[in-house]
């Protein structure tokens, strides 16, 4: 932020629905552990003139979902201490073998959360058909 003219206009653009919404005051934050990162966010766009904020949803976005992708996986792999704290996180063998032999390839650091969705989404449409 050392480089920043606060008389530029910005975009901030999110495929979080939420999160714009709570930035922008439609939506109060109502987690405790999101309060402290909600005003440092508040914080540093006060220091512009004019901030314009755009939801973007997920589905058209895939090129930020390629760049999320790639420097979550740069800095876990850059930092032991951080992927060994994130490891009861990650997806079990058992998640990763399923999905597997689905022909699935999942992400290198996909969470037992997001494995979950995958695996209840792929047995729902296995049932429906």
């Amino acid at each position: 932020m050392n480089n920043y003219n606060a008389t530029e206009s910005i975009t901030i653009k999110g495929d979080s629905q939420l999160v714009i919404y709570q930035i922008k005051g439609r939506y109060k934050v109502k987690a405790m552990k999101i309060i402290p990162l909600y005003q440092k966010v508040m914080s540093l766009i006060s220091k512009f003139n004019d901030v314009r904020l755009e939801w973007i949803p997920r589905e058209k976005n895939s090129e930020a979902d390629k760049l999320t992708s790639y420097a979550y996986i740069n800095i876990i792999d850059s930092d032991p201490t951080l992927k060994e704290r994130m490891s009861n996180h990650m997806a079990t063998e058992q998640q990763l073998e399923f999905l597997k032999n689905l022909g699935i390839t999942p992400d290198k650091y996909l969470s037992k959360i997001e494995a979950n969705r995958l695996i209840s989404r792929i047995r729902k449409n296995s049932y429906s058909v």
